[in-house]
Formats: structure tokens, sequence, C-alpha cells
């Protein structure tokens, strides 16, 4: 009896070892869970105050260079500014260590943390990259010291937005068709899509003739109020879109049809503040006085300060700085070699009494860093083979209208105080040195481009892309067309006033020009490979590289912000 009490006792106690056991792993697995769950609590609180922190330090940017003060990037007060940010030489609250501006952010009493600037870009007198950087730490009691760093890049620019858009309007964008669109669009208004592109043959209106979806690989950014009008953004036409706006009514929710080839490329936003608009005049005006050739705001304006094309005239005829040549008011440029090849003078170029009309058909124009000013009209009517196009090399500022036919080649920035034609042009790339064709032009009137390398096959090679960022400051509608054309540009496209493009997706079934809108329509072979667009547009930052000494600029510090980025140890 006494032996087996003791068994029984053994048994109990060893009950008792063993319960203890295992409760003791419970409660120290369940102390584990909750401290690793303390942990993760920690390091989420951390990554919150870091991407918080960013937040903070672009609004001290943003602070730092208000939207609505009068500014240029090339300025000593940009200068003393950006330098308040990044350098070493101040009191609290910058540890001048680390050169890093305590959070106004605080937690138990303290600051979160602390952020700091690095110029990782700043050769550019119009942009500068900084990179911020935030870093903050935790010690909670019994859990091991926690770090987060995250980076992020701001680009502070005085260059108009339009540069940093592949396509768009601040009017209303049309897009008729199927172009393939690469990079970012804005439109002031709803974007207006169909599947028809409009064109004109030989003198007659086409019937309808489908083409196939757009394709927007990038985000559009619309200057509407609020996020939730985003729902219906596009405005879809029930056949091709015409100038008139059509009804709202026709404004279709986009989760509810497909408007876009690959739509899931397609991204849209709401900005209606953050687009810096162009002001033609001061761009103009300033690139004059980078060439030393100042002139007052009010004696090339009306009292609106309009410029005014009539005072510009005469005051630039009358300026000192630039070298006058007088021709016959109708003139042949290439009979006067000299003309074109003075590759260091500032230099205008007019009539006594009269705005000139130009003609430059064979002759190349030198390659100079110093503008050339054309007093009246120039058309520029190639009769250059398409292996030897004809050259132009130096910034152009022309008093008037501006034609391009034929095969040309341009590395230049153009100012066109009229309206611009790109028409039966193939402008090829400068292959020359290996330079690459460059042209950025600022038209201030319309912008019309047709029947670039008519009916030639979409499958080409780099030869025959433009890079090129062009521009109309004109109110009224732009138009593009790409149907028979086989238009293909690197850089971008952009309107202050309304803007549509026209663009058929397929191939020709012959080079020539069709004989009437019958035989056109006949020879069309239509595709829905989004690599067979006749009108491809891409966007390349480096065209704006190429060209930094001529590129438009406003009066106006603008802040640009990348996604932010953690930074792992």
């Amino acid at each position: 009896m006494k032996k087996e009490q003791g068994y029984t006792l053994v048994f109990v106690l060893v009950t008792i070892a063993v319960v203890s056991t295992l409760a003791l792993t419970v409660i120290g697995m369940n102390l584990q869970t909750k401290k690793a769950t303390e942990i993760r609590k920690t390091e989420t609180n951390l990554s919150y105050e870091a991407r918080s922190l960013l937040n903070e330090a672009v609004a001290h940017v943003a602070n730092t260079f208000p939207a609505n003060e009068a500014i240029g990037a090339d300025s000593e007060q940009f200068e003393t500014k950006l330098a308040q940010l990044t350098r070493t030489d101040v009191t609290d609250p910058v540890d001048i260590t680390r050169n890093a501006f305590n959070s106004q952010l605080v937690r138990d009493g303290q600051s979160i943390g602390r952020y700091w600037y690095d110029i990782i870009e700043g050769d550019s007198p119009y942009v500068k990259i900084l990179q911020v950087t935030a870093e903050v730490a935790s010690t909670a009691a019994n859990q091991p010291v926690q770090e987060r760093t995250y980076t992020q890049r701001l680009s502070l620019s005085t260059l108009p937005s339009f540069l940093y858009h592949v396509l768009g309007s601040e009017g209303q964008l049309t897009i008729n068709g199927a172009p393939a669109i690469k990079g970012n669009i804005y439109s002031n208004m709803p974007v207006r899509v169909s599947e028809a592109p409009l064109y004109t043959y030989k003198g007659q209106t086409n019937p309808q003739v489908w083409s196939e979806k757009a394709a927007v690989d990038g985000t559009i950014t619309l200057g509407i109020k609020d996020a939730a009008s985003l729902e219906k953004s596009v405005t879809v036409c029930p056949s091709v879109c015409l100038e008139a706006t059509p009804s709202s009514a026709w404004r279709i929710p986009l989760a509810q049809e497909k408007v876009f080839a690959d739509q899931e490329k397609t991204r849209f936003n709401a900005a209606p503040e953050t687009f810096a608009s162009l002001d033609y005049r001061y761009s103009l005006l300033e690139y004059l006085n980078r060439e030393g050739i100042n002139l007052a705001p009010q004696n090339v304006s009306d009292p609106d300060g309009t410029l005014n094309l009539t005072k510009l005239r005469t005051q630039l005829a009358g300026s000192a700085q630039l070298a006058k040549r007088t021709v016959d008011k109708v003139t042949v440029f290439d009979k006067d070699l000299g003309l074109l090849s003075a590759t260091q003078a500032r230099m205008i170029i007019n009539d006594s009494f009269f705005p000139i009309k130009a003609v430059l058909m064979d002759t190349d124009i030198s390659e100079s860093p110093h503008p050339l000013v054309v007093d009246g009209d120039l058309s520029i009517q190639s009769v250059r083979p398409a292996d030897d196009p004809l050259l132009i090399m130096r910034p152009l500022i022309v008093l008037g209208n501006l034609s391009i036919s034929g095969n040309v080649s341009f590395d230049t920035t153009i100012f066109t105080l009229g309206r611009t034609t790109i028409d039966d042009a193939n402008i090829k790339a400068i292959t020359t040195g290996g330079r690459k064709n460059t042209v950025v032009l600022l038209s201030k009137e319309e912008i019309l481009i047709n029947r670039l390398d008519q009916f030639t096959s979409t499958q080409r090679d780099d030869s025959h892309v433009i890079e090129a960022f062009l521009y109309s400051d004109s109110a009224n509608l732009n138009r593009v067309y790409a149907v028979g054309s086989n238009v293909t540009i690197d850089g971008g496209l952009f309107s202050r006033g309304p803007l549509m493009v026209n663009a058929f997706r397929g191939d020709f079934r012959q080079s020539t020009p069709p004989a009437d809108l019958a035989s056109f329509q006949a020879a069309m072979i239509q595709s829905n490979e989004i690599a067979h667009s006749r009108l491809k547009i891409n966007y390349d930052a480096s065209v704006i590289k190429n060209r930094q000494q001529t590129l438009p600029v406003t009066n106006r510090v603008h802040l640009y912000v990348e996604a932010p980025k953690r930074q792992l140890r």
C-alpha cells in the first residue's frame, strides 16, 4: 500500500513538473511573441515617422522657394536660399557635424529625428537635384536600438512644366485614333478620345475609318480640383472627336470600359496647381539677356503686358549687340554664303523698311552658340537628298512665320514669333561627328505637323527619329496628323491651347502618294500592333540636357518630388 502511495506521489510530482515546464514554455513564448509584436510595432512607427520626416523636409524646401515668388534659378537670391539648406556654418537647429535639421515633430518630448540635403546634380543653372535623407531611431525600453533611413530626390527647376511631359495641353487634349505614347501627359480638362483619326487627303475629308485604341504608357495628369473627379476623367466621342467639345454625358468611368490599349500601364493624377506655365515674353527676353541683348519688357509690350511684335522688331533692329545684314524684302539666303557661315556674330537679317520673306534651300547654317535673328518669315525648303540633309546648327529667332519642308537636320533652339508649319518634311538625325538631331521649337502661334516621312513603313531605325520638344503658345487649336504621315518624336509635344492628335495604326501597300482619297484608303493596312502606330511620341530628358544654354525658363522655382526610398543597412 505504501509502495503504491509512493508511486502516486512520484506521478503527481512528475505531472506537476511537466505542467510547470509547459506553462513556463507557453509563458516564455507569449513573452517572446509580445516582445516581437512590440518590436514590429516600433518598426512600423519608425517607418511612418521617417516618411513624415521626409514630408517635413519637402515642406521646408517648398517654404524656402514659394511658388508665387519671382526668382531666377541662376540668380544670387536662388543660390543664397539653396545654401541655407545645405551649408554647415549655421547654428541650432542645425547639427553642424551632419548638416542636419532636427525635426519639429516630437516623440516623448524629443525630436523624432533629423534630415539633411545633398546636392547630387548642380551643374545646370536652371535645375538643381537634391537628395533629402531622413533618419529616425528608437531606444524603447527592453528593445534593441532600431533605426530607419529614407531618401527622396527633389528637383528645383525654373524650366516650364511642359518640358517634363511627353504630350499635353493647358486647354484640352484630344486623341483621335491610335498613337503610341510613352511618358507623362498633361491636360487641363478631361482628355477626349476616339478610335477614329481625322484626316483630309487631296481636299477630301475621310468617312468613318476605325483604327485602334491609343496606347499610353505613363501618367495622365489633369488640372482638376479633386481626385474624385478622376473617375470620369476621359470623354469618349461616339465617333471621331471634332473641334467642338462633346457633351459631358459621354464621359465614362474608367473602370467600366477599356479606353486605352494596355490600360494597366495608364495612370491618372489630379494636380490643378502644380503646372508651371511658360511665359513666352519672359523666356524670350531672358534668353536675349543671356546673349547680352538687354531689352526692357515695357519697350516690347502692349499696355496689358502682351508681347508686341512690331515693337520687338524695332528694338532688335536698333540693338548695338546685333550685327546687321540688310537684304532684299524677298531673299534667298543661299545666295549669300558668308551670311550663313558667320559662326560667331549675333546677327539680325532684315530689310531697311519691311519684314522680309526669306527662303533657305541648299546651304547649311553653320554651328554657333549665338542667335541668328530673321526679321520676317523663314521658309526652309530643303532640296537636299535624304542621305545629305540640310543642316541647321545655331539658335534662330524668327520674327514671323516658319515653314519646314524637305530633308532637314537640326541641332538648335528656335523661337518663332508667328505660325510654324512642318509639312512634307523628312527631319533626320544629325550624325556628323556623332551628333544627334535636337530641336527645341517654341512657336508663338499655332504648329501644324503634317506629312512627315509620308507613306513610309513603321518599321524604322533611329535615323528617322526627331529629338525635339515642340511647343505652341497659341490659345487656338493645334493639330497633328499622322495617318499617311509617319511621325516619331523623342522629346515632347505641347500646346498652351487645345491640342488634337490624329493617328492611324498600320502601314501602306505603297510608298508613293495615292492618286485620290479612295486609293489612299485602299492602300491602308490596319494593324493592332502598338509598334505599328504612325505617331510615336517618347519622352526623352536628354533633349533637355543637350540644349541647356538655350532652354526656355520661367521666373519661378518649381519643386518636383520623386517617390521615397528606404535605405537598408
